[in-house]
């Protein structure tokens, strides 16, 4: 895996001022679940700071990066292709920057929709993404972030049924 500087400063070109303020409060708050949830930090810290490292790609970049690797986009990415840029990201934080563990790779890319069964470090970044300060409704999301700290599962459940109840109220 690259150092902590290499991330750092990878990250910091690739993305605008508020994407990459938004990661760095996202890597805080991971790090802070991962202490709490017996996780490596460091992992959790340099995952986190790479789950939007394609966020603001075109398609075109992003398709070019799977070709260039040999991966095929999923079906779900091409339909709703916000997640794609979580798809990418873990492949980039796999290629280039020497992820291994499928954990933390996971993580990245399951970030925007989430899946069933997903492992702690899956948990700690969809909650401290979707949880981060800098989202629509603050108190609440603080409040999650809070609940996160006790239990992640229940957390998960919250937030989903958020989700469920804000695309209900849309149609």
């Amino acid at each position: 895996m690259k150092s902590r500087e290499e991330i750092f400063a990878a990250v910091k070109v690739a993305l605008s001022k508020k994407r990459f303020d938004h990661t760095i409060m996202v890597a805080e708050n991971a790090v802070i679940l991962a202490d709490l949830y017996g996780i490596d930090k460091k992992a959790m810290w340099a995952m986190a700071m790479l789950h939007d490292i394609a966020k603001e790609m075109d398609s075109e970049e992003m398709f070019a990066v799977a070709d260039k690797y040999g991966y095929t986009i999923s079906k779900l990415s091409l339909d709703f292709v916000p997640n794609m840029h979580a798809e990418v990201g873990a492949l980039i934080a796999e290629k280039e920057f020497g992820f291994k563990d499928r954990d933390f790779l996971n993580a990245i890319k399951y970030h925007v929709l989430g899946r069933p069964a997903m492992s702690v470090p899956e948990k700690i970044l969809f909650i401290c993404d979707h949880t981060e300060p800098s989202r629509p409704n603050p108190a609440r999301m603080s409040y999650l972030f809070e609940m996160a700290k006790t239990d992640l599962d229940e957390t998960m459940l919250r937030f989903i049924s958020m989700l469920l109840e804000y695309q209900n109220k849309r149609g």
